[in-house]
C-alpha cells in the first residue's frame, strides 16, 4: 500500500529540518522502499563529532616506563581548521599526511587545585612531555618527516615557532577521544575517564605514515632520559 503524497511530502520536510539539527556530515539519502512508496534514510558520519572513532589509528595506549599514554588521529573536521591554522607553514598537499598524538600523563596532584605542589608537578609533568617529545622528534626529522610539539603552556608550535595559532588542548582531547570536560573557576578542564582531573593533556605533530611513527615511538620508549 504506497503511503498518501502528502504524508511522505511532510515527512520528508520533518526530516530535513532535523537533518539541519545534526553535525556537518549529516546528509540524507532516497531510497525506494517496498510497493513504490520512499524511504528517507538519515546518514550521518562517524568523524562530524570527532567522537565516533573513525579519526583513530592507535587507541590509548601506555608507553612503557611512562605514566604517558598516547593516541594517534587523523585530523577529524571538527578539529581541521584549528589545527591547520597551527601548522599554516604546512602546503595542503602535506597537511592531508598530518596526524595528531594525543599525549595524556597521570599527574600525582590534582591539576585542578593550586599550591607549591601542583606547580612542581606541573613543572615535572612538562620536562617528562617535552623530553619524550624532543627525542621523537629528532628520530623522526633525520628520516626526513615533518614533525613538532605543542607547548603545553602556550599552545604555540616549539619548532616552526613562525606560527602564532593556539592550540586548545581541552578542546581537543573532548573531540579526538569525547573526553568530558568541566568548569573549574573560570578555565575549562578535560577529565580522563580513570584519572579525573589528575591529568596533564599535550600534543605532537607529524605527517610520518602511521607505521613508521609507531616504529619510532617504540625506539624510544625505553630510554631513560625521558622518566620524571
Amino acid at each position: 500500500v504506497q503511503a498518501p503524497p502528502l504524508l511522505l511530502c511532510f515527512l520528508l520536510c520533518f526530516l530535513l529540518l532535523c537533518s539541519a539539527l545534526l553535525p556537518p556530515l549529516a546528509r540524507l539519502e532516497t531510497v525506494s522502499g517496498v510497493a513504490g512508496a520512499a524511504a528517507v534514510v538519515v546518514v550521518v558520519s562517524a568523524m562530524s563529532s570527532g567522537r565516533g572513532g573513525g579519526h583513530v589509528l592507535t587507541p590509548a595506549t601506555l608507553v612503557g616506563g611512562l605514566d604517558l599514554e598516547y593516541s594517534i588521529h587523523t585530523v577529524p573536521l571538527a578539529q581541521r581548521d584549528d589545527v591547520l591554522a597551527v601548522v599554516s607553514m604546512l602546503s595542503k598537499e602535506e597537511a592531508k599526511d598530518l596526524k595528531v598524538v594525543a599525549t595524556c600523563q597521570r599527574a600525582r596532584e590534582d591539576l585542578v587545585t593550586v599550591g607549591e605542589q601542583v606547580e612542581r608537578e606541573k613543572d615535572r609533568l612538562l620536562l617528562v612531555f617535552t623530553s619524550w617529545a624532543k627525542a621523537l622528534c629528532a628520530s623522526l626529522d633525520k628520516d626526513g618527516h615533518w614533525c613538532d610539539y605543542i607547548d603545553p603552556c602556550s599552545g604555540l608550535l616549539m619548532v616552526h615557532k613562525e606560527s602564532q595559532a593556539v592550540y586548545d588542548e581541552v578542546a581537543a582531547l573532548s573531540v579526538l577521544r569525547g573526553y568530558k570536560c568541566s568548569n573549574a573557576g573560570c578555565c575549562k578542564v578535560v577529565l580522563h575517564p580513570n584519572w579525573g582531573s589528575f591529568i596533564y593533556p599535550a600534543t605532537f605533530l607529524t605527517t610520518a605514515p602511521h607505521d613508521v611513527l609507531l616504529r619510532h615511538i617504540g625506539a624510544i620508549e625505553a630510554k631513560d632520559h625521558v622518566k620524571g
